[in-house]
């Protein structure tokens, strides 16, 4: 399937990311703590700030999903 970026693994997302794993999703994930071991082990790999993958979630987000204040963290941290 297609290649996905996954911002936040919180209650919410951690299921959502999940979901998409289990569909067949290449998944790349970034969240502010470490990500669940579930996550992990259902194959999802872990953007790091370093080479920041979670540039193409940027993108394609909605802004419905994630507060303005995650998102201007998330991009202030991939950008320096």
């Amino acid at each position: 399937m297609s290649k996905q970026g996954f911002i936040g693994l919180g209650i919410m997302g951690t299921p959502m990311a999940l979901r998409l794993r289990a569909a067949g999703h290449e998944l790349f994930v970034y969240t502010r703590g470490e990500p669940g071991p579930e996550v992990i082990a259902a194959g999802a790999v872990r953007a790091r700030p370093a080479d920041c993958p979670a540039h193409a979630c940027i993108r394609s987000m909605s802004p419905s999903l994630v507060a303005a204040s995650r998102m201007a963290a998330v991009r202030a941290r991939c950008t320096g």
